[in-house]
């Protein structure tokens, strides 16, 4: 959860590096907070015969959009590639996956957790 709580406290930073194990842990949460509230807004939109509840999901989207690119982004730069390599499609799955450089590359220090918080 604390993985979680920095890629928040970190939504506009697009310098520096996260770590493949924070970012998926972040990512893994986000979307299940995402698949939660596409639950309730359907559930509240089926139940209360309104469609405008499902507004809550696009509330969602836009809130995460910025702390998902720039995770997104530090997590590319962490494998020592420039971060905008993350609109290639393909390339960007397969960087999202791929372990990290090891020590310092010209991104910033090897992403730690007690160097984050």
């Amino acid at each position: 959860m604390i993985y979680f709580l920095i890629g928040l406290a970190r939504f506009g930073e697009f310098y520096g590096r996260t770590s493949r194990k924070a970012f998926w842990i972040y990512t893994i949460i986000h979307y299940i907070i995402f698949l939660g509230v596409i639950i309730l807004s359907n559930y509240l939109a089926v139940h209360f015969n309104n469609p405008q509840h499902l507004s809550l999901v696009n509330v969602v989207i836009i809130f995460f959009l910025l702390p998902n690119l720039s995770s997104s982004w530090r997590r590319i730069q962490d494998t020592g590639n420039p971060g905008y390599l993350l609109f290639v499609p393909f390339v960007n799955i397969y960087l999202l996956f791929r372990r990290g450089s090891d020590g310092e590359n010209k991104y910033g220090p090897e992403a730690h957790f007690s160097e984050v918080w």
